[in-house]
């Protein structure tokens, strides 16, 4: 399968939560860069589950892998974006990120989640992002996880341009602050954190990381044969659907429930929960796959590939913005 289907899915994000000194708020920042790794495998649904790793400025650039994988040194690679690697405008610095996603090739859609790090002149900040992306449109949400400094949380919007197999640019606009313009849609921050595997039973974790309530629409679920079939899923206490789905896989349409029955509150979490058939489930959290959907711009994604890092998570002592 080419990888230009693929790639049609990646562009990365429309909202994203950024970071700042205390006082006025900043304005727009660049990030350019290109691609340092790319694989993907087929689910039995016919999606494909993909990884993305890319960064560019000073405390990343390497000419000579540069050189070795597109031909040219780095700074030249982003020229043809107007700047040289890394971040710019209202933040001077480097960054990279780490990217995971699931899309359907047939018609060119997709989800992505990962994690963004900035090291810049106002310090270092981490940013999870996720959300949705087809052949000819972008959307998603950022959300910040952390960093050093004087910091404060901003919302704001986003444009790709790019390869995202290979060199690109995203452009950054704060929003939604006093003094900035409105953000030009509502913001949904929703991902996905850690999975937890025990006997017949699947708990994936589900964070509202946004201002308001966010409603489950749809559910794309790979689970491994050993499990044998699914029996019922949940949302915390609430059943969402229960019946017989053979292994290993199904897509569930959600938005006939109950609103109330699917809600995610703004700054909570809550467990999607999985019951199968087997008493003894695959406790490995790379035989899963699962593709959560709130709306038109808006998913939670579980992609892991084999020796991938841990998500990183919130300190639990910290509350959610």
């Amino acid at each position: 399968m080419k990888h230009s289907a693929v790639l049609a899915l990646l562009a990365l994000l429309v909202s994203v939560t950024a970071v700042a000194a205390a006082g006025a708020p900043p304005g727009p920042f660049s990030t350019t860069g290109y691609t340092t790794a790319f694989e993907f495998r087929a689910l039995p649904s016919g999606y494909l589950q993909f990884r993305i790793q890319a960064r560019g400025g000073p405390a990343h650039d390497d000419d000579a892998l540069c050189q070795s994988m597109y031909g040219a040194p780095c700074d030249r690679l982003c020229a043809a974006y107007g700047e040289t690697c890394g971040v710019h405008g209202a933040l001077e610095g480097s960054f990279s990120f780490d990217e995971v996603g699931m899309g359907d090739v047939a018609s060119l859609t997709g989800a992505n989640a990962g994690l963004l790090t900035l090291l810049t002149d106002r310090g270092a900040a981490e940013l999870h992002f996720n959300g949705l992306a087809a052949s000819t449109d972008v959307s998603g949400s950022f959300a910040f996880l952390g960093g050093a400094g004087d910091f404060q949380h901003l919302a704001g919007v986003g444009a790709y341009a790019g390869n995202a197999g290979a060199i690109f640019r995203v452009d950054y606009q704060p929003c939604g602050q006093p003094g900035q313009a409105a953000c030009p849609r509502a913001q949904c921050v929703v991902r996905g954190a850690e999975l937890g595997l025990a006997r017949s039973k699947a708990h994936w974790t589900l964070v509202n990381e946004g201002r308001q309530t966010a409603r489950l629409q749809s559910l794309l679920l790979h689970w491994p044969p050993q499990n044998g079939a699914l029996t019922a899923v949940y949302l915390g206490d609430r059943l969402l659907a229960s019946g017989y789905w053979p292994a290993s896989w199904v897509e569930l349409d959600l938005g006939a429930l109950p609103l109330a029955s699917r809600e995610l509150r703004a700054g909570k979490r809550s467990r999607l929960i999985l019951e199968f058939e087997s008493k003894g489930i695959d406790p490995a959290p790379a035989s899963y796959s699962f593709l959560a959907t709130f709306g038109q711009d808006c998913a939670a994604i579980h992609a892991v590939f084999d020796q991938q890092p841990i998500p990183k998570e919130r300190p639990q002592d910290q509350p959610l913005p």
